[in-house]
């Protein structure tokens, strides 16, 4: 009922005759835009009420198909004894990956469920970037944590650069809001 190994499971299928030449085949059908209609066990509000809410109660309510990109969607390992595999998808923001699995189960006519999920990276920021709880505590212990954190401007290396000119900048330090239509920008002239 949760599309992943944490809920209740609500049916069982034999699926030993699914090959890994089918579940390639299905996975790009899923590539590009699809409409996928979000589970109920996730945090989206429906007049008001998160759907997780309403399904812990029992309640199942009808909801609208989201269209989600997926740039990328690859089967990278499937074992046919067990009926398992690994993806590696690149996604749109709003994507519920375990639905994506429930929709290929779904598609190939056997089910399908999530039984772990790691993200390699969000926001501009990858695995690569990431320390463990260990090596925090040891920089701590060391007197090294602030080696360990990334420049602030990282958080905003995917998005261009807006320049203000003086008048603007001593404006935006008094509090006064700037719209964008009022910005210079390198490639137009000065508006201000």
């Amino acid at each position: 009922d949760t599309q992943d190994t944490t809920g209740t499971v609500l049916s069982e299928t034999d699926a030993s005759g699914l090959t890994e030449e089918a579940v390639r085949e299905a996975v790009l059908c899923f590539v590009g835009d699809y409409d996928q209609i979000p589970p109920m066990y996730s945090a989206l509000k429906v007049n008001g009420r998160k759907l997780c809410d309403l399904a812990r109660q029992g309640v199942e309510v009808e909801r609208k198909p989201r269209t989600v990109t997926m740039d990328r969607l690859e089967l990278r390992q499937f074992d046919e004894a067990s009926q398992t595999g690994a993806l590696f998808l690149a996604c749109s923001k709003g994507t519920y990956v375990r639905t994506i699995l429930h929709d290929l189960g779904r598609a190939l006519g056997c089910g399908g469920v999530m039984t772990g999920l790691e993200r390699q990276s969000s926001c501009g920021l990858t695995l690569e970037d990431c320390v463990t709880f260990a090596q925090v505590e040891a920089a701590r212990d060391a007197g090294t944590l602030s080696e360990l954190l990334l420049p602030v401007d990282r958080m905003f290396a995917a998005y261009p650069a807006l320049h203000l000119n003086p008048a603007q900048s001593r404006m935006y330090r008094n509090g006064v809001k700037l719209s964008l239509d009022r910005l210079t920008l390198p490639e137009q002239s000065e508006k201000y």
